[in-house]
């Protein structure tokens, strides 16, 4: 008879826990004009994005439901996305008080929008 550990068998149901709490939320078409994610409080686990431009761009978040100025509201973190791909950024676990909203740009805080609309996805809870 094969033993398991208890330690195993804790990791295994934490991680499918984990897993089954978070939900895709897709955002066809993003660009540099801040889109709402979620509306409440919350954790941002997983961001999945496909890059089309041939330079990298960059995925602004914002920890607010209000009013996102693009270029001038300073984002709370962001994401470089490789160019001419398909990246996804595991295990981001980023907590969020107000709300998410995210939007694709040509620069990490700056406002200008890349010749083409990224087509992304982003776990949250």
């Amino acid at each position: 008879m094969k033993k398991i550990s208890i330690v195993a068998l804790l990791l295994a149901s934490t991680s499918f826990a984990h897993a089954q709490k978070f939900s895709g939320v897709p955002v066809a078409n993003l660009t540099n004009v801040a889109q709402a994610i979620k509306t409440a409080r919350g954790t941002l686990a997983w961001a999945s994005c496909n890059n089309p431009n041939s330079s990298v761009e960059y995925l602004q978040f914002f920890d607010s439901i209000g009013t996102i100025t693009v270029g001038t509201t300073a984002p709370k973190f962001w994401l470089p996305v490789n160019a001419s791909l398909v990246q996804y950024f595991a295990n981001l676990d980023v907590i969020y008080l107000a709300g998410l909203q995210v939007a694709f740009t040509t620069t990490p805080a700056g406002g200008a929008a890349p010749s083409s609309n990224a087509q992304c996805s982003f776990g949250v809870n």
